[in-house]
């Protein structure tokens, strides 16, 4: 591997990232052209400030419109045959501070939250994937 690569994206995230797709498809539609590649960022565990705690089986996932300006937070959660995909999600708007909570379910306190990890996770790799190449081989559930 080339030093500075990013590294390869683990299967379980592809996974999961195909069931946010498929779960949330009516808000990513709105926000992501249907030709482009889809540009994240992921996080594993809890985001701090939320709850409930969802542990070490949750992924966290930013996906970013394109152009960027604009992004979408969604939490999908390993099962024993498949992920579980939150029915709670977050738009983001990128402002002069920074990221911040434009539409979303929770209060100040949550939005706070949400706003933080976002901008604290900023200097996670970027990764980019065709929509073709996004296969969920186990199971997708909304939850």
């Amino acid at each position: 591997m080339v030093a500075g690569a990013p590294k390869k994206i683990p299967s379980s995230v592809l996974g999961a990232l195909a069931c946010m797709m498929k779960a949330q498809s009516n808000v990513l539609n709105d926000l992501l052209p249907t030709d482009s590649p889809i540009s994240f960022r992921y996080a594993h565990g809890d985001i701090p400030g939320t709850s409930p705690e969802r542990g070490a089986n949750a992924v966290n996932m930013l996906v970013y419109a394109n152009p960027r300006g604009k992004a979408v937070l969604m939490t999908a959660i390993a099962g024993d045959r498949g992920w579980h995909v939150l029915d709670d999600y977050y738009i983001l708007v990128q402002g002069g501070r920074g990221w911040g909570v434009m539409d979303g379910n929770g209060g100040q306190a949550t939005y706070a939250a949400i706003a933080a990890f976002a901008n604290n996770n900023e200097k996670l790799p970027m990764h980019s994937i065709p929509r073709n190449r996004l296969h969920a081989e186990k199971e997708c559930e909304a939850y």
